[in-house]
């Protein structure tokens, strides 16, 4: 089901529980938001027959146009998830640091709101403010899939991390 109103768009995405995972399986979900500026997610529970079952509710808007695939992205080589679950993000040292530096901000700030990582930031999401490395609200908001929203939500840890000098940038990238 989507709907969409002034390019916000709304999309239920049921996930079943994988007893050989011992969770659900969200590949169905992290290839739908994979290109998607996500502005909200909601999830229900819910058991059909003794088999749990997770919604979710998917506020997003569709993400700027991007260039024409190549023939390996039309195989889905090139993005698909490594084994070990995370992205092939292609990021400098530096940048690698940083960006591991937000995952685990990511993943704590999730833990106590009590939502997956993927609601608050995609890697993909992650990578991009690695690279952008805004420095204002504003900035923060220009980077793909940093709405208003998360500016709200998450913008002073995000600068607080991405401003120059913070402890997982090296030193020789402080601005004079």
């Amino acid at each position: 089901m989507d709907s969409d109103v002034r390019g916000t768009q709304i999309r239920l995405l049921p996930l079943q529980f994988a007893p050989a995972l011992g969770g659900f399986d969200t590949r169905p979900l992290d290839a739908f938001v994979a290109d998607k500026d996500l502005l909200d997610v909601r999830e229900h529970f819910f058991v059909v027959p003794e088999l749990p079952y997770l919604a979710c509710l998917i506020t997003f808007r569709a993400a700027a146009a991007r260039p024409a695939a190549t023939s390996a992205d039309a195989r889905g080589t090139e993005h698909q998830p490594r084994r070990d679950g995370r992205d092939r993000i292609e990021l400098g040292p530096d940048e690698r640091a940083l960006f591991d530096t937000l995952r685990t901000w990511r993943r704590e700030r999730a833990h106590g709101d009590g939502v997956p990582p993927y609601v608050i930031f995609t890697d993909r999401e992650l990578a991009a403010l690695v690279r952008a490395r805004p420095t204002t609200r504003a900035s923060l908001g220009a980077v793909r899939g940093v709405g208003e929203r998360k500016v709200e939500r998450y913008g002073e840890d995000l600068l607080r991390f991405l401003a120059p000098g913070h402890a997982s940038q090296p030193a020789g990238d402080v601005a004079p």
